[in-house]
């Protein structure tokens, strides 16, 4: 083991409460002991009863007269001719069927040994471990199962089997990588769920004769075996995020789907129990995953919709409290979606996702979620941010969900999103919001990210984000990748990457690994002042206060609503010298000119200036610069592209205030 590899241990064993400590040593043990063959689900239990008769997935008969059929047939046949896209892989040919441990990035084959040996840093034996992984959830047999459904196309039907008899061979229970994660254990559950539903259960055609029954039986051996993986494995202390409750849906959504065994019950149970806990624990009051990222907001939504909708359908509903924290979250995403549709790419995000129903052209994630949550909730401030009813939500909630989206009434008079998520850290400075000649302005105030290493947080206090009448000026970067150079997997989260303040080249927050945060910038002090001509945001930062000369950063913005003049207000207190750099990333459509008023930069029919008022500032332009790095965006998981970045960069000593203007005309 290399010196780094020792030190990042060091980090995070200091990351560890005495509690966790006892929790990883017991969870060594128990794949210990498995490995030997005790513990284990190598022979799970004689089959105690029937599935349901009637599949959970979909609900109800739907017609196909409600999809483009076409658009399914093309991406069932694509999945036939073994191509699939991951991530920025388009059309990759992955065989048919695939070969399930080899990355289909790199080509490296994983061996297929006691899952526990292996590690997911090791990316000389494993590959990318998430483009391995991606095509194991088997979303993409979902999409057969759905042409299927649409067709009755026997080609598609086969292909499962092919698929899945495939999947059973090459993955041996707790074997190869595909047995490292209950995340990817329990996402894979909901997967085959949906499949088995959409191919009529248990009575499928699919299991006619013996090769068929034979198929079934494995099938069955192999949901109990991963079932008891997940109740065996469950994630905890500081890594008891998105996770946990990934592991938790996908254990519930299996045994409502298969309650087949003496355990299911139990597990149902227990999973549920922790869905309930951890829907509390991950979430603010007013709506914001704790992770502090856009991106894993929607994946959690995924699994509790799942889980929530899996629950009606079996007779065990989630409680009032539950669909509530469902629609905070949905309001939270709503109002921070701009006119346009955009959201700012806050935090981690890496393109992963739960299940995927829709092929439909232009397919929006959140507007989906709306539009389900706008005929759950009958919400008209829902539906007013859809494009209208979406394949995913037809699939979710079957036959008669457009009379039921159709009745959703229009927002009542004074009803409107909401500008201030005072215990997410996120707040909107805005004139004319949800509009087409919107100015809306966001400020990160919020925590690094959940729990001790903050795994999917960025360090990026008081960032600003710009979005003018649909068009993104002011723009969060994104994330690139979790596990190439870490060069980019530092600067992406890094301060430098995000519109806020950066003191003598140091980020607010300390790296300790990928996914591990040492020390956490804090925010404190945070006033905010609404008004029909003037919004106001102030808060201070903590993260310069570990230098040896301690530095406090307070930014203030101020809005004036008639002129459309920003003014933003960088105090930064201390007693020495500093180097201090302002960071400005604009979107991509914008044209970017330094000129000697200032910045120019004109995006479609958008212009602005923007100009620092100290005459002693120097202005720095970035565009794809690899050395430094800066100016780039990440709108894909894996894919970067250059963009303009604005510096800038000031010599100070002692206290000082740098201001900013930004002049929309």
């Amino acid at each position: 083991m290399n010196r780094h590899r020792l030190l990042w241990y060091w980090r995070r064993l200091g990351r560890m409460s005495a509690g966790e400590i006892g929790h990883r040593l017991s969870n060594w043990l128990y794949a210990q002991a498995q490995r030997r063959g005790f513990l284990s689900a190598a022979h799970p239990p004689i089959v105690s009863r029937s599935a349901p008769p009637v599949p959970l997935w979909p609900q109800g008969e739907l017609s196909s007269h409600a999809f483009n059929i076409g658009a399914y047939v093309a991406a069932a046949e694509k999945i036939l001719a073994g191509r699939l896209t991951i991530f920025n892989l388009q059309d990759h040919f992955v065989g048919y069927p695939p070969q399930w441990n080899r990355d289909p990035l790199t080509g490296i084959t994983a061996p297929v040994r006691h899952a526990s040996t292996l590690s997911t840093s090791d990316r000389a034996l494993l590959g990318d471990i998430k483009y391995l992984w991606e095509p194991n959830r088997h979303l993409q047999m979902v999409t057969l199962a759905q042409g299927w459904y649409l067709t009755r196309d026997p080609r598609y039907l086969e292909g499962i089997g092919v698929w899945m008899r495939s999947w059973l061979e090459q993955s041996p229970y707790l074997m190869g990588p595909n047995w490292m994660s209950g995340l990817e254990v329990g996402i894979r559950l909901i997967n085959w769920a949906l499949v088995w539903g959409l191919i009529g259960g248990e009575g499928s055609e699919l299991f006619a004769g013996a090769a068929g029954l034979d198929l079934k039986e494995r099938w069955l051996k192999a949901v109990y075996q991963q079932a008891h993986f997940i109740a065996g494995h469950f994630s905890g202390y500081s890594s008891a995020n998105n996770h946990l409750i990934g592991e938790a849906a996908g254990l519930y959504v299996a045994m409502a789907t298969w309650p087949l065994w003496p355990m299911a019950g139990r597990w149902q149970k227990k999973a549920k129990k922790i869905l309930l806990r951890q829907a509390v624990a991950q979430q603010t009051a007013d709506g914001v995953n704790r992770e502090q990222a856009i991106y894993y907001q929607l994946f959690v939504l995924d699994f509790l919709w799942i889980a929530g909708l899996t629950g009606r359908r079996v007779g065990d509903p989630f409680p009032t409290d539950w669909w509530q924290i469902l629609q905070g979250m949905l309001t939270y995403l709503g109002a921070m979606l701009d006119v346009a549709g955009h959201l700012p790419m806050i935090g981690d995000a890496d393109d992963g996702r739960v299940f995927h129903l829709s092929c439909q052209e232009g397919f929006h994630p959140v507007r989906s979620q709306l539009a389900l949550g706008a005929i759950f909730f009958n919400n008209g401030l829902f539906k007013q941010k859809t494009d209208g009813l979406d394949d995913q939500t037809r699939w979710l909630l079957g036959g008669g969900c457009e009379a039921l989206f159709a009745a959703v009434p229009a927002p009542v008079v004074g009803e409107s999103w909401p500008q201030s998520f005072p215990h997410g850290g996120y707040y909107l400075l805005g004139r004319d919001l949800h509009s087409p000649t919107e100015v809306r302005l966001g400020m990160d105030v919020g925590t690094l990210g959940y729990l001790s290493i903050a795994a999917h947080g960025h360090a990026d206090a008081l960032s600003l984000y710009l979005s003018v009448a649909g068009e993104e000026i002011l723009i969060d970067p994104g994330t690139f990748n979790y596990h190439g150079p870490l060069l980019w997997r530092d600067y992406f989260r890094g301060t430098a990457a995000h519109n806020t303040l950066m003191v003598d080249g140091e980020d607010q927050s300390v790296s300790g690994g990928r996914f591990m945060w040492t020390a956490h910038a804090q925010v404190e002090g945070v006033v905010w002042q609404p008004g029909e001509a003037q919004e106001t945001l102030r808060a201070t930062h903590t993260g310069y206060r570990r230098l040896s000369d301690p530095v406090t950063h307070q930014r203030e913005v101020l809005l004036d609503k008639r002129s459309g003049r920003i003014q933003i207000l960088d105090q930064i207190t201390c007693q020495a010298s500093h180097h201090i750099q302002r960071f400005w990333h604009f979107s991509a459509t914008c044209l970017v000119e330094v000129l000697p008023e200032g910045v120019r930069v004109k995006s479609h029919a958008v212009s602005l200036l923007l100009r620092p008022r100290d005459k002693n500032t120097t202005i720095h332009i970035f565009h794809g610069d690899e050395n430094a790095p800066l100016g780039w965006i990440s709108r894909r998981y894996n894919q970067r592209h250059p963009i303009c970045t604005i510096v800038f960069a000031d010599e100070i000593t002692g206290a000082f205030l740098l201001e900013t203007e930004i002049i929309i005309f």
